[in-house]
């Protein structure tokens, strides 16, 4: 995700069962894609 970032949102959802983008960045890819880095960092992946 950190390369290319792309739609993999839903995806990411269903596999996790969480959904850590916050309202304000929803439609914008780059700040998306960051919220799910952030998850993901903070929880060991």
């Amino acid at each position: 995700m950190r390369r290319n970032p792309d739609h993999w949102f839903w995806a990411l959802h269903v596999l996790t069962g969480v959904n850590p983008v916050i309202p304000q960045h929803y439609g914008d890819l780059r700040a998306m894609t960051a919220d799910w880095l952030t998850w993901a960092a903070a929880n060991g992946y």
